[in-house]
C-alpha cells in the first residue's frame, strides 16, 4: 500500500510540473507588432523578448503563472494566470499601451541665440571650457588638425598644431585635460598663456586607468564600471587618503539583462550548431566577443541585428560631484541618490519617449539641465533634485539636432553644421538658467 501511495504522489508530483508552452503576440493599441518586448514570468523567471513580427513563445512549468510584459516607451503589464487555465499550448496576445506624456504639461519658451565662435572653412570638432576660455579641436582641409585657446569675446586666440588626427577633447576626474586620437591619448599642459601636450599613452591604457574615474571629491573617487551586456553598472567609493574601496552601488536593469543574456545564449548555441568543430571561432580559443565575427547564417545575423540594438542602449545614470555630495541620476530605479550620505527623491522625467539620455550640470551655478527631442528640435529643461521634477525650459529652436552640448553659467553652449558647407560650422549659445 505504501509503495502505491509512493507512486501516485509521484505521479502527482511529477504532473504539477508539466511543461507547456506559452506562446503568443505583443502589440500596441493601434495593432502594431511591437519588437523587443520582454515577456518573462517571474515565478520560474522564464521568458523571451518578442520578435520582428512581436511573436513569442517558451516553455514553463504547469503552475500559477505570473507574467511581466514591458516595453520602453510603454506601461509594465502584470497578467496573473491560474494553474487550471492553462493548457499544454496557451495562446496569451497582449496589447500594450503607451505610457501617458507628462511633458506637455511644462512650459517651453524659448530665448535669443548667440553666435560665439564663426571660422570660414574650418570644422569644429569639439569644444571645452577653460577658464574664461574656450578650448577649441579644429579641423582645416589645407591645414590639418588645430587646438585653439580663444575667448569668446576676443577676435584672436593662441592656436598649435597637432601631429596626429583628435577626436575629442576630454576633463578627467582628476582635473586634467585630455586630447584623445584614435590609438593615444594626450595630456595638455598649460604654461601661463601657452600650452602643449604631453604624456602620451595608449587608447587602451585611457580606457582602463582613467576614464572609469568618473567624479571626486575632496575625500573620495568615483570608478564606474559596466556589467554584461550594458545592463548593469556598478559604481565604486575609493578613498583619496588610502585608496580603499569604501562602499559599492550597483544599478542593474534585470528584465533587459536577462532579455540581452537570452539573445546571447542563443546567437552561441546556434552558432555551435552550424559551425563544424574545425571551423568554430570559438572552440579554436580565438574569438574576442566580437559578435559580428559569428555571422554565419541569415537566422543567426538577424539575432545579431537585435542583440547589437540592445548593446547600443547602455544603462545612462551618471554621477555628479554636488557640494562635495555624490548625486546619482539612476534612471533605472527612478531616482536621485546621494551615493556618500542618506537620501534619495523619486523621478519620472525620463519615463518621456521624447527624453535623450543626457544630463549636464552647470557647475558655476549647481544647478542639472536634461533634454527632450521633438522632430529634430530640443528643450533644454532644468531637475528640480529636490522634487525630482522638471521645470520650464527653452527650445533651441533655431537649429534642429544640436552637437556637443555643454552647460556653463546658465548658458547652454553646442555646435551647429552649415548643411550646405561640410568643412563650416558655427558654436552657438542659448540662455538657458
Amino acid at each position: 500500500m505504501k509503495a502505491v501511495l509512493l507512486f501516485i504522489s509521484l505521479l502527482i508530483s511529477l504532473s504539477s510540473f508539466t511543461q507547456i508552452n506559452i506562446f503568443g503576440s505583443v502589440k500596441n493599441e493601434q495593432g502594431e507588432a511591437l519588437v523587443g518586448a520582454n515577456i518573462f514570468e517571474t515565478i520560474q523567471e522564464k521568458g523571451a523578448p518578442s520578435t520582428e513580427n512581436g511573436l513569442y513563445s517558451f516553455e514553463v512549468k504547469k503552475q500559477d503563472l505570473n507574467m511581466r510584459i514591458s516595453f520602453i516607451g510603454y506601461t509594465t503589464q502584470i497578467i496573473r494566470i491560474k494553474k487550471a487555465d492553462l493548457s499544454k499550448n496557451f495562446k496569451l496576445d497582449i496589447v500594450l499601451k503607451k505610457k501617458i506624456e507628462e511633458f506637455g504639461t511644462v512650459e517651453v519658451t524659448s530665448s535669443p541665440v548667440k553666435k560665439v565662435i564663426s571660422k570660414d572653412n574650418l570644422l569644429i570638432l569639439d569644444f571645452e571650457f577653460y577658464g574664461d576660455s574656450l578650448l577649441l579641436l579644429q579641423k582645416s582641409p589645407e591645414k590639418g588638425y588645430f587646438i585653439e585657446i580663444k575667448n569668446e569675446y576676443k577676435d584672436q586666440g593662441i592656436r598649435q598644431k597637432l601631429p596626429f588626427r583628435p577626436k575629442s577633447i576630454e576633463y578627467d576626474c582628476f582635473g586634467n585635460i585630455q586630447v584623445l586620437g584614435k590609438d593615444s591619448v594626450y595630456q595638455l599642459a598649460f604654461q601661463e598663456e601657452d600650452f602643449h601636450l604631453v604624456d602620451a599613452f595608449s587608447m587602451q591604457d585611457y580606457e582602463k586607468l582613467i576614464r572609469p574615474c568618473v567624479a571626486e571629491n575632496t575625500e573620495d573617487y568615483v570608478f564606474k564600471a559596466e556589467g554584461e551586456h550594458g545592463k548593469s553598472i556598478i559604481y565604486s567609493l575609493f578613498s583619496k587618503d588610502t585608496l580603499d574601496m569604501a562602499k559599492t552601488y550597483e544599478i542593474l536593469d534585470l528584465d533587459a539583462w536577462k532579455v540581452a543574456a537570452q539573445y546571447y545564449m542563443e546567437i552561441i548555441t546556434l552558432y555551435h550548431a552550424s559551425v563544424s568543430y574545425g571551423d568554430n571561432i570559438i572552440y579554436g580559443g580565438i574569438w574576442d566577443g566580437d559578435m559580428k565575427k559569428l555571422n554565419e547564417s541569415p537566422k543567426l545575423n538577424q539575432m545579431i541585428i537585435f542583440y547589437d540594438k540592445i548593446l547600443s542602449r547602455p544603462l545612462y545614470s551618471p554621477v555628479f560631484n554636488l557640494n562635495n555630495d555624490f548625486i546619482l541620476f539612476d534612471h533605472t530605479n527612478g531616482r536621485i541618490k546621494y551615493l556618500n550620505k542618506q537620501g534619495e527623491t523619486p523621478i519620472n522625467y525620463h519615463d518621456s519617449k521624447k527624453w535623450i539620455d543626457l544630463i549636464l550640470m552647470d557647475e558655476e551655478q549647481k544647478r542639472f539641465v536634461t533634454f527632450y527631442e521633438n522632430k529634430g528640435l530640443y528643450s533644454a529643461h532644468e531637475i528640480n533634485i529636490q522634487t525630482g521634477k522638471i521645470e520650464k525650459g527653452i527650445t533651441l529652436e533655431e537649429n534642429a539636432y544640436p552637437e556637443n552640448l555643454k552647460l556653463k553659467d546658465g548658458f547652454i553652449y553646442y555646435l551647429f553644421k552649415d548643411p550646405n558647407d561640410f568643412y563650416g560650422n558655427v558654436l552657438l549659445k542659448q540662455k538657458v538658467l
